[in-house]
């Protein structure tokens, strides 16, 4: 009986069972690396992150800036097409004057006032 196993203890089986701790350790081995690759992906990426929050708050910041620039510069305008519309009524106004003394001194020039010269 040279063969048959002896209380459970069959090479065969042994040697099964350490392929299978092999298989194991390569395997923990495997995702104790992926793991620290992954660590070291977070990190990067937490930085990243906070450098991007970073430009984001700058850049909100300058998009308020310029908002307010926006908003001053929209007052500024309305208050220049206010103007302009009083400056298009005075320039009217003088036209119509002007246009009025043309009437008055071309009337003069076409039909000029008959007097006669003084009496030395």
């Amino acid at each position: 009986m040279a063969g048959e196993p002896q209380n459970g203890h069959d090479p065969t089986r042994l040697d099964r069972i350490e392929r299978m701790i092999e298989v194991l350790t390569n395997a923990h081995i495997d995702f104790e690396q992926e793991h620290r690759q992954l660590l070291t992906a977070q990190v990067v990426l937490t930085d990243r992150v906070d450098r991007l929050t970073e430009r984001v708050d700058r850049l909100t910041e300058r998009v308020d800036r310029l908002a307010e620039k926006v908003d001053r510069l929209a007052e500024k305008v309305d208050r220049l097409a206010s103007q302009v519309s009083e400056l298009v009524a005075a320039q009217k106004h003088t036209d119509e004057r002007l246009n009025a003394l043309i009437t008055i001194v071309d009337n003069l020039i076409r039909n000029p006032p008959s007097h006669n010269p003084p009496a030395l």
